[in-house]
């Protein structure tokens, strides 16, 4: 071809083809042909494109009602960890309550218990997701939410 595109002789003259110059060789078999007598059954590519479509519905149909939802907050938490005052949360205890100084170990304990508290809150707004429950699936994430400082 590069010759064909080089002199300006097509394939042909030399006795080839050449498809991008508008010749071809007749002595070659359309290949649609290569089917003909084949055990190809010809409705495996129509079965293959229907099976792959409906793949995606199935994909589509397990996203739950607040799925979006959920992944949004999952991004503004993951954004937040650069943050030092950002995180879990959880109620003020009674010693703190009266005034009573935190130790490294009470405050590590009320971390912990804020972040398992969080986690759970969380998991349950996956779980009710997953069933399809909309309005719990909001009120659980709106639980979360709430539990959770993003400043």
């Amino acid at each position: 071809m590069v010759d064909a595109l080089v002199s300006g002789t097509s394939g042909e003259s030399r006795g080839g083809s050449s498809p991008l110059l508008g010749t071809s060789d007749q002595t070659r078999p359309p290949a649609t042909s290569c089917l003909k007598g084949s055990s190809m059954n010809p409705m495996i590519p129509a079965v293959l494109i229907t099976s792959a479509v409906l793949g995606l519905d199935a994909v589509a149909a397990e996203a739950g009602p607040c799925t979006k939802k959920i992944a949004q907050f999952e991004k503004a938490v993951r954004q937040s960890a650069k943050n030092p005052d950002a995180g879990p949360t959880g109620r003020e205890s009674l010693g703190a309550k009266l005034s009573r100084q935190p130790t490294r170990k009470s405050v590590k304990q009320a971390e912990e218990q804020a972040q398992d508290t969080f986690d759970r809150a969380l998991a349950r707004a996956k779980a009710l997701d997953a069933q399809g429950e909309r309005a719990e699936c909001m009120q659980a994430l709106a639980k979360a939410k709430s539990l959770f400082d993003l400043q």
